[in-house]
């Protein structure tokens, strides 16, 4: 089954335009959804890694329901960028919402 994003016309402009676009980028905040679930985002942090770019902050939007091994693994390929912030919020309520807290 092809990805549907694959169609997408801002992921085809943003790849375009990510070569130029890295060399000067000083922060790049990523939103989702869920950034951690999506095969673009990881492709990203994969160029990050390839290619360091020591002025960039990569800056990821999650609400951590993920498997510890894969924030595990955002951490460690992030390490081609000047740094990374992780914001979070608590989107749930009772046991949920301590459980994330």
């Amino acid at each position: 089954m092809r990805d549907e994003l694959e169609d997408n016309i801002y992921t085809k402009a943003f790849w375009r335009a990510w070569p130029e676009l890295k060399k000067t980028l000083v922060q790049l905040r990523v939103t989702g959804g869920e950034p951690l679930h999506s095969p673009h985002f990881w492709k990203l942090v994969e160029s990050l890694r390839e290619e360091k770019q020591p002025q960039l902050k990569l800056a990821v939007n999650t609400n951590l329901g993920v498997k510890k091994q894969r924030l595990e693994e955002l951490i460690e390929k992030s390490q081609g960028a000047c740094g990374l912030e992780i914001y979070t919020s608590c989107e749930a309520f009772g046991v949920d919402a301590e459980y994330i807290r």
